[in-house]
This record gives structure tokens, C-alpha cells and sequence, in this order.
């Protein structure tokens, strides 16, 4: 077999291996010296252009090695960074353990919570370059040398089964360990100017979100961050912000929501999927400057979930891709004021849509069941969709009162899949 690849050009033998399943290659390369040569692009290619980190000075480190690496380093392409909050997990295991323990002879449960003590004390140490901002030099030096991406992925692994009650609880203890990846990657690209394609959260892997209201970053940061997010494509994630005011501050002198800078940021967006639960002390409407600060005019695919919006402000930030919007999603929206019946027929005068999905909405503090099936999801599309719309925009009920809004959200971010 390996006599007669030999025998066929070096293009042929390199388009065989980027087809072969990748532990095919693997064997393929111990055939023989020629062919290990043949292949290697393609083996180059396909095993080292993703790459896993942690947000730890050893991973990083391993990172700038491979970004340095004269052969490793270009093929280099997809970075996947892990966000899962290890040390509120370990704690949680333990904690759960005590919780189970009996008050046996040998003092099991004495043990465990010694061993819990021993993590606490551990945890400066753990979380060190949290405050001396290691992870982020050492991966804006990364992103210096790499200088592009095609994507970058973080993952979050949920906690193991829990009460909500107490899945809420250790969400809100590990915001910080949580939230620090994605604020950590945000200030290293808008320090090194790398440029990527999409930014996502793993599919398998979609348990956790992001708190950004303690994003402060710089005028000449949020430039750079224009620069890099130019041609961004893709955008996923799951954010939190947080918009209480400064001590002393008054009312009218708050800054817009962290999101809204952000997004406006990212003028080539093609597709969003943004699941977005921002807190404020103020009355009015936040996502009102999602709508008024944010530009999207070459967006095609959206899904909007676990928001709070005006009737106008949703409409108004949908109308900057009039254009070019042919897919729209709906999950767990609340509207605060107005009706989702106007609401429908603006989408479906103002928008040139071919999907729409309507899952959970709320309004006046219920959920939105429609008539047609009694169920709370509706799926529109195909022929006369501009009709269907209006008409199933009509045709609803409104149930279950809603008592508080935060258990969608820390139900959405803890059950498996359930923000996929």
C-alpha cells in the first residue's frame, strides 16, 4: 500500500490525509520516511491548529512556546480557553460530601471539613494571578506573536446536580473565577490587537456565564478593540452585567451597560447568539442602549435570550439589519412594556425574515402560551411567513405568573443544553 502512495504526487497524498480520520494519519505517517514527509502539512495542520488552555501561568506558558514554535506556531487557528470555576467546584464536592457524611467512629465528616478549611486557605494562591494579572500579560504576549485567530471557544463545565436554590448560591460565589477568563481575553486582544474570527461558547460545554460589569477599560482600549473586532464574524455568549452606580454618583450620570460598548464594538457581526441578563438600579430600560449604541447592518442569524426589553428598543436594535436579517430567535425574552403583538407585526413589516423562533416569552410578569397548540415555543417558517407571524402574534394566552426572573437564568446556565 505505502509502495504505491509513494508513487502518487505529493498533492494527491497531502488531499488523502486531510480526509483520512485523524488516528488514520497517525498510522499513516509510521509507514515509511517519504510518506511522513508527504503528509506533513496536513498533519500539521489538523493536529495543531487547535489548542486547550487554562488560564494558568504553566498553560499560558505552553501556549507562547507553541506560538513561538517556527513550525507548531502558524497553523495555530482555534484556541480554546477553559472558564470552568475549578476552585468553587472543588468546594462545592466538598461541601456536598460533609453534607452526606455520617457521624461515624473514624470522624469522616471531621475530615472533610479539615480538608475544606485547607482548600479556603489555598484559595489566594490558587487564584494568584487574579491580582497580579499574570494570565493576562502572559496572554496578550501570546496574542502579540499569534497575531490572528479563527476562533476562540471557551468552555464551561456546570456543577454536578443540584437544588436550584443552591446551584444560585455557588453561581453567585464564583463570578469572579468564572467571569475572569473572558474579561482576561478581552484585555489581551484589545492590548495585543489580535484579530479573530468568532468567538463562541462549546456547545457541549455551555454551563456557565460571564459577569462584565467590572469591564474598565481605557479609551484607547476600546479602540483597539474596534481594530480587532473588524471583520468578527460570529459571536456567542453568555454575559451578565451588573450596573450599579458608583458611590455618590446621581442617577443621569451612569454609563451605558458594559454589553452595549461591547457590542458596539463589532460592527461586522454575521451572527449572534446572545444571552444577556443585565441588572440596574435605574427604572428605565437598559436594553435601550443595546438599541441605540449598537450597529449590526450585515447580520443574518440572531437569537436573543434571557432579556429584558421595551417593545421599541428590541425593534430598534433589529431594524440596524433590516437588510440582511433572515433568521431570528426569541428564548426566555421578557418584554417590560408593550405587547408582543405589535411587537410581531413590526417584525413582520420591518423584517424580510425566512425562521422565526418564538421559545418562553413573558409579558406583564406571565409566560405567553399560544392558542394554536397551547405550547410555549412556535416555530414559523417557509411560504406566506409574514402572515403566519401576525397571526400567531395574535393568537396567544398569557399563564403562569412570573415570580422571579432569576431562576430562568440560573436554571438556563446550570441545566445541560439548556442554553445550547
Amino acid at each position: 500500500m505505502s509502495s504505491q502512495l509513494i508513487k502518487l504526487p505529493t498533492e494527491l497524498v497531502e488531499n488523502i490525509a486531510y480526509n483520512l480520520p485523524l488516528p488514520d494519519v497517525k498510522n499513516l505517517r509510521l509507514t515509511c520516511q517519504s510518506i511522513r514527509d508527504q503528509i506533513h502539512h496536513p498533519f500539521k495542520d489538523r493536529f495543531f491548529s487547535r489548542k486547550h488552555i487554562n488560564l494558568t501561568s504553566k498553560s499560558l506558558k505552553g501556549l507562547i512556546e507553541v506560538a513561538r514554535h517556527p513550525q507548531l506556531g502558524p497553523p495555530l487557528s482555534h484556541l480554546f480557553i477553559n472558564a470552568t470555576p475549578v476552585f468553587e467546584k472543588q468546594i462545592t464536592a466538598i461541601g456536598k460530601k460533609i453534607h452526606d457524611a455520617s457521624l461515624d467512629a473514624a470522624g469522616l465528616r471531621s475530615l472533610l471539613e479539615i480538608e475544606r478549611d485547607l482548600l479556603e486557605k489555598q484559595k489566594p494562591t490558587i487564584l494568584e494571578s487574579f491580582s497580579n494579572a499574570t494570565d493576562r500579560k502572559l496572554l496578550s504576549l501570546a496574542f502579540l506573536i499569534i497575531r490572528h485567530l479563527r476562533t476562540i471557544t471557551f468552555i464551561y463545565d456546570g456543577f454536578d446536580s443540584m437544588e436550584p436554590e443552591d446551584s444560585m448560591y455557588h453561581m453567585r460565589r464564583c463570578q469572579d473565577e468564572m467571569s475572569r477568563p473572558f474579561m482576561t481575553t478581552m484585555s489581551a486582544i484589545a492590548f495585543s490587537g489580535l484579530t479573530v474570527d468568532e468567538i463562541t461558547v462549546s456547545k457541549e460545554h455551555r454551563h456557565g456565564f460571564v459577569t462584565i460589569g467590572k469591564m474598565r477599560f481605557m479609551a484607547w482600549q476600546y479602540s483597539n478593540l474596534r481594530h480587532a473586532f473588524a471583520n468578527l464574524r460570529v459571536l456567542k455568549i453568555d454575559l451578565r452585567d451588573w450596573m450599579n452606580p458608583t458611590r455618590g454618583w446621581m442617577p443621569g450620570l451612569e454609563k451605558s451597560p458594559n454589553v452595549a460598548r461591547l457590542l458596539s464594538r463589532m460592527p461586522s457581526l454575521r451572527e449572534l447568539d446572545l444571552s444577556c441578563h443585565v441588572y440596574s438600579s435605574r427604572e428605565e430600560d437598559v436594553f435601550e442602549d443595546v438599541g441605540r449604541l449598537v450597529k449590526l447592518p450585515y447580520l443574518e442569524k440572531c437569537t436573543l435570550g434571557l432579556i429584558l426589553a421595551k417593545e421599541p428598543s428590541l425593534m430598534r436594535l433589529l431594524k440596524t439589519s433590516k437588510k440582511t436579517l433572515k433568521h431570528l430567535t426569541l428564548r426566555n425574552a421578557v418584554l417590560v412594556s408593550g405587547k408582543w403583538t405589535s411587537f410581531l407585526e413590526s417584525v413582520a413589516e420591518e423584517l424580510a425574515l425566512e425562521s422565526l423562533v418564538l421559545d418562553n416569552l413573558y409579558q406583564d410578569e406571565t409566560i405567553v402560551l399560544f392558542k394554536k397548540d397551547g405550547k410555549p415555543v412556535a416555530r414559523l417558517e417557509g411560504d406566506g411567513l409574514k402572515e403566519r407571524i401576525i397571526e400567531y402574534g395574535r393568537d396567544y394566552r398569557v399563564t403562569s405568573p412570573l415570580h422571579y426572573f432569576q431562576n430562568f437564568w440560573d436554571d438556563a446556565v446550570r441545566t445541560p443544553g439548556a442554553a445550547a
